[in-house]
């Protein structure tokens, strides 16, 4: 039986949808489970919340587990390009096939619940798990933790990366509010693994773990027995040590005998640190917060002390554009502020209002964009493309179609 037209419904359902369409709440997500017979109760799990860094901490525990012979589901959020890339099984992306044959499964039993974007594939992914007999599945949370669609699951370990400033419009205004909604994935009796946090954040996990019964331990430094680390980036060190933990964590309740040597020295998370070209040298990273662009301000300045930059910046209305201009703005005075069009993106003129910005141009495609970095005149600068996921996004997804690279 063919499932392509059910993969084109389920892109239509979820266009019709909207990605940015939140209705915080779990009942609609319980009742979608029930009636499919939980399949989230099928495998076993780590769930990770937090600001920065889920993404890259969920893909080294997912290296640690599989390459401990276990088969492992992996599900993420946002996409980059394809929304397949979410839902993916030994790092293996579902097909559309698969896609579509899920989306017809929980269409057949929820169709009149109204589904969000993000709770139709979060339940997708459960049953995906499900079907292909998964051992553990990486669950990352899409925006807070305590009423995330995700936050249905029973985990081994509960997972908190690093916490900040973001989403304050949904999470609260302040860094304690935000971390006692990332917190509400705290379960009873289950260990937490966190990341360093500051203090105020520190306290509001340990007054939760405790409250909650569930054993807390934090990272520190990344045991040097570990080895190399593909993913660029100081901060990787970092969430490296979380997923380390978090597998000891699991090493010490059974599930693996140990770490395998090397876990990450393999790891790919596309869009972080990632270089598309070297010449002209295009680095993309989805820095989207101002936490976030300090450490790759940090990382750029550290690695290319000398070198012209050029910073190609999109990023959404509600963002903290002011506070990641200022930041990025110690990089550079050469920007380029790209329109990523939308309700929700800040258009280049906000941007540079935001960010107190005089001399820029602008661009609305990414051949534009290039085409006015090479405007500037420098011999061999640093093009630095950031500020949001969905820009960096549009600049892998341009690269996958080009037929005459530029190197």
């Amino acid at each position: 039986m063919s499932f392509g037209n059910n993969y084109m419904e389920f892109l239509n359902y979820l266009g019709s949808r909207g990605e940015r369409r939140i209705v915080f709440g779990l009942e609609r997500v319980l009742e979608a489970l029930d009636r499919l017979d939980h399949p989230e109760r099928a495998f076993k799990s780590v769930h990770i919340a937090g600001t920065n860094g889920k993404g890259s901490t969920a893909v080294f525990i997912e290296a640690i587990l599989r390459k401990s012979g276990l088969k492992v589901g992996l599900y993420t959020s946002p996409h980059l390009v394809d929304v397949r890339e979410r839902i993916s099984i030994d790092r293996n992306p579902i097909s559309e096939e698969d896609a579509g044959m899920m989306y017809k499964m929980v269409m057949d039993k929820c169709h009149d619940l109204d589904l969000t974007y993000f709770e139709l594939l979060t339940i997708m992914a459960f049953l995906y798990f499900r079907e292909a007999g998964v051992d553990f599945a990486v669950v990352e949370t899409g925006l807070g933790g305590r009423l995330d669609a995700t936050n249905i699951i029973s985990p081994e370990v509960s997972v908190l990366t690093k916490i900040s400033l973001d989403h304050e419009d949904l999470l609260g205004s302040d860094i304690s509010s935000i971390a006692q909604e990332k917190c509400g994935i705290i379960k009873k009796g289950i260990p937490v693994v966190s990341s360093p946090q500051v203090e105020v954040v520190a306290k509001v996990i340990k007054e939760t773990a405790e409250k909650m019964d569930a054993p807390l331990f934090f990272a520190k430094e990344l045991p040097p027995d570990i080895g190399k680390i593909s993913l660029k980036g100081t901060y990787q060190l970092e969430n490296a040590a979380t997923a380390v933990l978090a597998a000891r964590t699991l090493e010490s309740r059974g599930y693996i005998n140990k770490i395998p040597p090397s876990p990450f020295q393999d790891v790919v998370w596309r869009g972080r640190l990632e270089r598309l070209y070297y010449l002209p040298e295009i680095i993309v990273d989805g820095a989207h917060n101002p936490d976030a662009c300090l450490s790759l301000a940090k990382y750029i300045s550290e690695e290319f002390p000398f070198r012209e930059k050029i910073i190609v910046f999109g990023a959404m209305r509600d963002k903290n554009i002011r506070e990641m201009i200022s930041i990025l703005s110690n990089l550079t005075n050469h920007w380029i502020l790209f329109d990523l069009g939308g309700e929700r993106a800040a258009s280049p003129r906000e941007i540079a209002r935001l960010g107190s910005l005089t001399n820029f141009c602008t661009a609305s495609s990414e051949e534009e964009a290039i085409g006015k970095a090479a405007d500037f005149g420098f011999k061999n600068p640093l093009i630095l493309v950031t500020g949001s996921l969905y820009l960096v996004g549009r600049f892998i997804k341009w690269k996958m179609e080009r037929r005459d690279c530029i190197s």
